[in-house]
């Protein structure tokens, strides 16, 4: 990582300002950092007087090396111009003064160690070198841009620093000279302003640094806007007290503008000023001393707390700047100004919380707008980081309070607008929980107040495109309830809704994905009722939007993970078109994507599910190909991921349900094996699982159908092991509940499928044990709706073959009952 360089400028002299940046250099290579200060000020150098002090006390405490060369940054410059030759880290290091310091008295933090500190090395003018007049004399600017390439030499000067120090701190000339220009425009990342309480030297340098950001703007190397911090010295407060706080009055409006890109908005300007002062101190003005080395660096009389502070503040890259200038400083909460990071470690921090939401209620008040977006904030972190109980506990408090001021101001759009999105946030949280009948009313809700909204001005883009999420929630509901009619005609509706927004402006990414979203889901409920080509088209035509998006800005993470998904959807239609080669390609290039993304953040949940979910893909694939050792690795890694997910949120049911499926793929593959202990195991496990999100809420389809199918491979391994009564009790409970579900929705393919899966394995059971009559009589219904299934798509070689099974199946029982 690149060090920072600072420069400490004053627009007079006599202020203090080589003291200062001195006993700073100081502290911060006491705190462990490798620090250069470098004596830019040619014309009046004197920085290394500091390290050959006078005083015994001192001295005693420093062990000075001297350098090799002795002619000092003018002599490095004068050979630079006359040499034009690439500069070498040793033609500066040579001439460096190397410092040994003591330790800090005290660590920096309670029950921290104490930092070792660095060697501080000092870059000198080359002051007391034969000729150093003459070479100052001779030295030229001018030239030394226009013959040498100056700008390019102290351009290479600067990054050999920042990479060999943490802190480079430069003591630059007063005033406006072309040295102070290099030293406040080219080679800092920020300035120390030291200024004393009179005119010239406070609006005088506040003007000359309006000049510096101008010419850093124009700067022909890129240069960040130049963070300026003041350092007001030489203060005598304590005595004129009148006349101080007149003084800090003038100082505030002139110093805000200065410090508002680091100093904490909440924390007053007058208070930085009061703590970040050096104190006129008679003592200090004798010699070149280092009170940080011999004196208090916490009492306000003496200069060293501020050169203490401001070395804090300099080594935290203005981060901590609240604490370090007030160490009582608790920031107030801004959810308008709060990151995603900083909302997730909130819910993660019971303690941490409270405090925010007590400080926006007494700032805002309980019932706010503020109040209700910190709310809302908190439910989504709560989501990401996979505490969906939380999430719901916030989403409800949040609507509750927004529908109390809608009910206050009913003809209010951003009242409205909010509440809205409140319940879509709700309804989320209780789909999460299971609780599919209440997130249905929530989004049903939401999307009646966001059809009033759109229609009231169709005009209105961003309206546009919240209907059409709320419309894609409603329709994600309908689905989970097995009406995929119902779910089809309302997700057709929010894809027309964002076609017209996609063609509007083809360059709103957001908007482009919206689309892409569309038609995800039309693909999906297409896959569902078995018309395996739409699907494949929705899902290509998915598939390019997000393509276009990803080369666009292939470092987008976001991109990356829509594109995981996209090839998933597309391996599931391969596979079950019969296209294995093409399905594990699919999914394999899924699971490229998406591993390095989880790996990158194991924190969010969502990412290792879809990890799981991929290792479940490849393992299907596999296992279908014959490949059952690879198939266990996969799944194994699968169940790993899952398990994890589900013990840290028992709460979260689709975790729940995540472990279910990883747990009945590794059954499957070592029922395949003849492992039917192990898979019997393995299935008992998954069947707990499903029975209980299946007795949670009845009314999932989806979580039925999981039931069913755990019966089911229950009842395989039973029947392997010769317990056909234990196999005939589990068939006949999965029956029951597939029976239940392809009666509610007959268009649903898939489950039309499962019932007759179910029927098959009961009449083989029924004839095994002689009844072949009732045998007979389930395998008749059950070829019955393999060969219905097989005429809507003639093309899905999988119903194909449950066809050839199921006619086979009745042939021979008819055979036997004859």
């Amino acid at each position: 990582m690149s060090g920072r360089v600072f420069t400490f400028y004053s627009w007079k002299g006599g202020v203090g300002r080589t003291m200062a940046m001195g006993n700073v250099g100081v502290q911060l290579a006491r705190r462990g950092k490798r620090v250069l200060l470098v004596d830019w000020d040619l014309e009046a150098p004197g920085l290394d007087r500091y390290f050959q002090p006078s005083d015994h006390a001192t001295k005693s405490l420093l062990s000075v090396k001297d350098p090799s060369d002795r002619t000092g940054l003018l002599g490095l410059l004068s050979d630079a111009g006359a040499e034009k030759s690439q500069l070498r880290p040793e033609a500066w290091l040579r001439r460096c003064t190397r410092v040994e310091l003591p330790p800090l008295p005290r660590p920096l933090r309670p029950a921290s160690a104490t930092p070792h500190p660095e060697p501080l090395h000092l870059l000198g003018s080359g002051l007391g070198s034969s000729a150093y007049a003459t070479r100052l004399q001779d030295f030229s600017w001018g030239s030394f841009f226009a013959d040498s390439n100056g700008g390019q030499w102290l351009e290479q000067l600067r990054g050999q620093w920042r990479e060999a120090y943490d802190v480079v701190l430069i003591d630059s000339r007063t005033g406006l000279t072309d040295s102070g220009g290099v030293c406040t425009v080219q080679m800092p990342d920020a300035l120390v302003l030291v200024f004393t309480a009179n005119t010239q030297s406070l609006e005088d340098g506040l003007t000359f640094l309006s000049g510096v950001h101008q010419a850093r703007a124009a700067f022909a190397f890129e240069r960040a806007p130049l963070t300026v911090v003041p350092l007001l010295a030489r203060w005598e407060g304590d005595r004129e007290v009148d006349l101080a706080d007149s003084w800090l009055e003038r100082m505030e409006p002139l110093i805000a503008p200065v410090v508002e890109t680091w100093l904490p908005r909440d924390l007053p300007v007058r208070r930085m000023l009061e703590r970040l002062r050096v104190p006129h101190v008679a003592r200090f003005s004798f010699g070149e001393p280092l009170p940080v080395l011999t004196h208090s660096l916490s009492d306000p009389d003496r200069p060293g707390l501020a050169y203490e502070l401001l070395a804090e503040l300099l080594a935290s890259g203005f981060a901590d700047a609240g604490r370090i200038i007030e160490p009582g400083y608790r920031p107030s909460f801004d959810p308008a100004h709060t990151t995603d990071a900083e909302i997730d470690e909130l819910v993660l921090d019971d303690q941490a919380r409270e405090a925010a939401i007590s400080q926006v209620a007494e700032t805002n008040g309980a019932e706010s707008l503020t109040m209700i977006e910190l709310l809302l904030q908190l439910a989504e972190g709560g989501l990401r980081g996979g505490k969906v109980t939380f999430a719901d506990q916030m989403a409800r408090s949040a609507v509750s309070k927004v529908r109390g001021r809608v009910q206050l101001e009913p003809g209010d759009a951003t009242e409205q607008r909010v509440l809205s999105g409140a319940l879509i946030l709700q309804g989320d949280t209780r789909r999460k929980l299971g609780s599919v009948a209440d997130a249905l009313l929530a989004y049903r809700e939401s999307l009646a107040v966001l059809r009033r909204l759109a229609e009231a001005d169709p005009s209105n883009a961003q309206r546009q495109r919240d209907l059409s999420v709320s419309h894609n929630r409603v329709g994600d509901v309908l689905r989970d309830q097995g009406d995929l009619a119902g779910a089809l005609t309302v997700y057709r509706e929010s894809l027309a809704v964002s076609r017209r927004l996609a063609e509007t402006d083809p360059s709103n990414a957001e908007w482009q994905r919206d689309l892409s979203l569309g038609q995800e889901r039309i693909g999906d409920v297409l896959r569902d009722q078995g018309d395996l080509a739409g699907a494949l088209k929705a899902y290509r035509e998915s598939l390019a939007v997000i393509g276009r998006l990803a080369e666009a800005d292939p470092s987008d993470g976001e991109w990356q993970w829509d594109l995981s998904v996209r090839q998933n959807r597309i391996g599931d239609v391969l596979r079950a078109q019969g296209d294995l080669a093409g399905a594990l390609t699919a999914y394999r290039e899924s699971l490229a994507r998406i591993r390095p993304l989880a790996e990158a953040d194991p924190s969010k949940a969502g990412l290792q599910r879809d990890l799981s979910v991929a290792n479940i893909k490849v393992g299907d694939v596999l296992r279908d190909k014959g490949d059952l050792v690879g198939a266990l690795t996969a799944y194994g890694e699968s169940l790993a991921v899952s398990r994890r997910l589900a013990e840290a949120d028992p709460a979260n049911a689709g975790w729940q349900r995540d472990l279910g499926v990883s747990l009945n793929s590794i059954g499957d593959v070592l029922w395949d094996q003849g492992d039917l202990v192990g898979a019997l195991t393995t299935y008992r496990e998954s069947l707990t699982v499903s029975r209980h999100l299946a007795e949670a809420d009845p009314s999932n389809a989806g979580w039925q159908r999981d039931l069913s199918v755990s019966h089911s491979k229950v009842g395989n391994v039973l029947q392997d092991q010769g317990d056909l009564a234990g196999a005939l009790a589990a068939y006949r409970e999965s029956l029951a509940v597939s029976r239940r579900l392809a009666e509610a929705d007959p268009s649903n393919a898939g489950w039309q499928r499962d019932l007759s899966a179910d029927l098959t394995h009961l009449a083989e059971l029924l004839a095994q044990q002689g009844d072949v009559a009732a045998g007979l009589a389930l395998a008749q219904e059950s070829l019955a709706i393999d060969e219905r299934l097989s005429a809507l798509d003639p093309t899905n070689v999988t119903w194909q073959r449950d066809v050839a099974i199921s006619r086979a199946l009745v042939e021979r029982l008819m055979a036997r009952d004859q």
